[in-house]
């Protein structure tokens, strides 16, 4: 709901955007001018309309008459006010103006510091967080493969698999759509955080290749020794539902991909392709 508020204020007040967005530089110029500014419309009303311009004594000179509008206006500016000269008039509604306007550029302009080492702080702890997030998905297919390693020894050796072995398959094709679901959030280009390089999403498109080659070699290996992996209901509905999840990710990926035209997603592609395959053909 604040986030929502938030972005609400923004959109209707997109000069506070503006303002903002400005350099610590840029503020620091902006309030000087508003001083010099409001001091020039001072001494210009001081000279020319003495009854709305702040109380300077009309035969004084012209470099003093301008140097106390610069006074009048900067410690309007600043908000210290030491009474010494008051506006009368039109100056008045000036001198409000003035001050309520140096006020919020001012704020602004201590803030600024503050508010970058904030973003820089929550950039660094957002990259730290991607990377063990990028990391610990790594590992996770590293782990499904080595399950999927086991598997096929065990399918080589006994002709058959045990009734845990069935479950941690299962437990790998769970596992697999947990981390499928963790890939689009790499191309989160909506925040604009932190998005996946070029060089790690290389990284990545390896790591699912080798785990869904694998996969595609565990399912050969149960139909090379008449392993029924395809009449038990439990693993294929497991199964269907990791497959549809991963071709959905990997069909958002492609799109989203630094570099569509990666000859590793023909790669994922053809694996795909012959995992379905497998799929779809009978026991032999």
């Amino acid at each position: 709901m604040k986030k929502n508020r938030s972005k609400k204020m923004t959109a209707n007040n997109p000069w506070v955007t503006k303002l903002t967005g400005l350099s610590y530089q840029s503020l620091l110029f902006l309030y000087v001018g508003l001083i010099v500014g409001f001091g020039m419309i001072y001494y210009f009303l001081s000279t020319f309309i003495p009854a709305h311009g702040p109380g300077i004594p009309l035969g004084a000179p012209v470099w003093y008459r301008f140097l106390d509008s610069l006074y009048f206006s900067t410690i309007t500016a600043t908000t210290v006010g030491y009474g010494d000269i008051s506006p009368h008039g039109f100056s008045k509604v000036l001198a409000g103006l003035q001050s309520i306007s140096a006020l919020f550029v001012f704020a602004i302009l201590v803030s600024k510091p503050i508010s970058q080492k904030q973003e820089t702080a929550l950039f660094e702890m957002h990259q730290l967080t991607f990377d063990d997030v990028f990391t610990s998905v790594r590992e996770g297919f590293f782990i499904m493969r080595k399950d999927f390693d086991d598997l096929i020894v065990e399918a080589r050796h006994h002709k058959t698999l045990k009734p845990t072995s069935w479950e941690n398959l299962l437990t790998a094709y769970r596992q697999g759509e947990v981390l499928f679901e963790e890939i689009p959030k790499f191309y989160d280009t909506e925040k604009q955080l932190y998005v996946i390089d070029i060089h790690r999403e290389q990284l990545l498109i390896e790591s699912v290749q080798r785990t869904l080659e694998r996969l595609a070699s565990l399912l050969k290996t149960f139909d090379e020794h008449e392993i029924g992996w395809r009449a038990d209901e439990k693993h294929t509905k497991r199964f269907d539902e990791f497959l549809t999840l991963a071709e959905k990710t990997k069909k958002y990926w492609h799109s989203q991909s630094l570099n569509r035209e990666r000859e590793e997603f023909t790669e994922l592609e053809k694996i795909f392709t012959e995992i379905i395959g497998l799929r779809q053909s009978a026991t032999s």
